[in-house]
């Protein structure tokens, strides 16, 4: 049973109208005798009243039949006794009583309307009334509002009350209790409270219910939504920023989101955003993060951590727990590494492979950042992604495989939305204009005989060897693929892990089956925080996120998964809107952008992501 609040009655509280809404079903429709309603009271429930009147009213019924019996035999008796000595009128009954014995004193006249007779007594010439008899339509009235149980239409009544007519005024059945009013009934597998007229104040069913203009609605989302007529989310009821926050599960439950090796460099500092971390992230309010190290005195506590090896030491410990519960924690061991400025200039070759938001600057950004830990980058792919400022067609930046609005299964052919640079075509498809250049996959090659089936999609196989081959590439030192985004927005919550998990397997093992010395970077860009996004994240980023964990475990140590999800601001650094200041020269709105980073968020992520693509390239990790 849903318990509400402990308001009292008559609270207006949305948590107690959906409390009592579920209550209210669980009454009419459970197998129980009795449910606590939402301040724990017991309730008799629709079937013990059943139980009970199948029981109970067949004994009230007897009971109350020898009762009418009793009382009409003795209204016969008094009536008949009556009218052996009933007379016009008083004196002439008080005539013919005077000087009898004590037993032949009383004598009756008639009565009027519902009253067949009255009684008097003589007591010595003065007439005392001692009571009246009814009249026969009187007694009828009575024995037709106190007739047997009759089965009323197909459903068997227990219970039937009619006017003196014999109109229906009420009946109770297995099914049902109706009234002229209103009636309340249990069938085709929901439960109605409808008036005589066939609406529904209150309906209920196995996919939601209503009473009144309030619908509630199953739905695959966690947590309690608003929402208006069209589905649009007004309010997150389980949000506790909201007005009306409900809060009902562990900001624990469904597992953490991090990896325990951290890499930071030693001339910047990386963080750890606790709302990354958590699968629901409104409840970060909930939870108390601490990371504190095993050798050194550096500890840090709040929703931002700063973290680095060079403070920390080679290990911390970050230690989460539930506020309103001491006792309710979370550990990981965190190994860090350290990745210093390197002398020499140290070439490293990184072939990226994403979507918009590596189109959007990632390799510029990521370039910048290895060249101030001193590496000589090289990029390998054959687009040039964009440069800062530059919208998604631009060209200033790096070479890359950063496709605006890809999925991973894009990459793969599992989708066969993408078009085909088919054998000999690679110049016409080098010389395209970026717009047009990014609808092909160059990795794909028909597939042919001897091809592991399962590599294969619609007809093609993600071939890194085809693919290098005949654009005449290098081979590269790192991988990074941060695919998901995309994948998010278009693939069901319930098939999200699978369709990562078959795209990771099949890019990822032939990428190694290639170039036996290249090391995968696997990661996700993190998401801006709003109501949107926040359902997303929970629905589906978690899912991405195992698939592509559970994916590097598979696939061995030379896949390395990134936690960057969880070392980027979420509620700062992408689009707002424009639009004039109010009068505290505040612009007011939601995001223009939620899902590409911009400014220090896009900044920050490519400057954790250089450490680690520089400690795969060190063999540091």
């Amino acid at each position: 049973m849903a318990t509400g609040t402990t308001n009292p009655p008559g609270s207006n509280d949305p948590r107690d109208l959906v409390a009592n809404a579920e209550n209210l079903d669980l009454l009419i429709t459970g197998a129980n005798s009795t449910y606590p309603d939402r301040l724990g009271v017991p309730r008799k429930s629709w079937t013990g009243i059943i139980a009970e009147a199948s029981t109970v009213l067949p004994a009230i019924q007897a009971a109350e039949q020898a009762a009418l019996s009793a009382q009409l035999a003795q209204l016969a008796a008094s009536i008949a006794a009556a009218a052996a000595n009933q007379f016009p009128t008083v004196a002439e009954g008080l005539a013919a009583t005077s000087g009898s014995g004590p037993t032949n004193r009383f004598f009756s006249v008639p009565g009027s309307d519902n009253t067949f007779s009255i009684q008097y007594r003589n007591d010595a010439g003065v007439a005392v009334e001692i009571g009246t008899s009814p009249s026969a339509s009187l007694v009828q009235i009575l024995a037709d509002l106190l007739k047997p149980f009759t089965p009323i239409g197909t459903d068997p009544a227990y219970l039937t009350l009619t006017d003196p007519e014999g109109a229906l005024l009420a009946e109770l059945t297995p099914s049902k209790l109706a009234t002229t009013l209103f009636e309340i009934s249990s069938r085709l597998n929901a439960t109605l409270i409808g008036d005589t007229e066939g609406g529904a104040p209150f309906y209920c069913d196995e996919f939601g219910s209503l009473l009144g203009h309030l619908q509630t609605l199953e739905t695959d989302l966690p947590g309690l939504y608003v929402v208006d007529t069209d589905g649009a989310i007004l309010n997150i009821l389980s949000d506790p920023s909201g007005a009306a926050a409900v809060e009902s599960v562990s900001p624990f439950q469904g597992g953490l989101l991090f990896s325990p090796t951290v890499v930071t460099a030693d001339n910047a500092e990386s963080y750890i955003h606790v709302k990354g971390i958590l699968p629901r992230r409104e409840q970060v309010t909930n939870v108390i993060a601490t990371l504190s190290s095993s050798t050194t005195s550096a500890q840090s506590s709040g929703d931002v951590l700063p973290i680095s090896q060079l403070r920390f030491g080679n290990q911390a410990v970050l230690n989460l727990r539930d506020a309103s519960d001491i006792d309710s924690r979370r550990f990981m061991t965190l190994n860090l590494k350290n990745v210093s400025v390197q002398v020499g200039s140290p070439v490293v070759k990184v072939l990226m492979i994403g979507d918009s938001i590596t189109n959007y600057a990632g390799a510029y950004i990521l370039n910048d950042y290895l060249i101030s830990l001193g590496f000589s980058p090289q990029f390998i792919g054959t687009l040039n992604g964009a440069a800062p400022g530059q919208g998604a067609t631009g060209t200033g930046g790096p070479l890359n495989e950063g496709r605006h609005g890809w999925q991973a299964r894009d990459f793969t052919y599992a989708i066969d939305r993408k078009l085909i640079v088919a054998p000999g075509s690679e110049a016409s498809y080098q010389a395209l204009p970026k717009a047009d250049k990014v609808n092909y996959n160059p990795f794909l090659r028909a597939s042919e005989v001897g091809d592991d089936p399962s590599l294969v999609r619609n007809g093609y196989v993600f071939d890194p060897a085809f693919y290098q081959s005949r654009f005449g590439l290098d081979t590269p030192d790192i991988v990074v693929s941060s695919l998901g985004t995309n994948d998010a927005l278009n693939i069901p919550s319930e098939d999200v892990y699978a369709s990562m998990s078959d795209s990771d397997r099949i890019m990822h093992s032939q990428i190694l089956a290639t170039w036996p010395s290249v090391k995968i970077l696997r990661t996700i860009p993190g998401t801006a925080i709003d109501t949107s996004r926040n359902a997303l994240w929970s629905s589906s980023y978690t899912e991405i996120i195992g698939a592509l964990k559970q994916s590097a475990v598979d696939l061995g140590s030379r896949v390395f998964v990134a936690p960057l999800w969880a070392m980027t601001n979420p509620d700062g650094g992408y689009g707002f809107p424009a639009g004039t200041p109010g009068d505290d020269g505040f612009v007011e709105g939601n995001w223009s952008d939620d899902i590409h980073p911009i400014g220090s968020t896009r900044y920050g992520y490519y400057q954790a992501m250089a450490p680690f693509v520089a400690a795969q390239k060190l063999n540091i990790i």
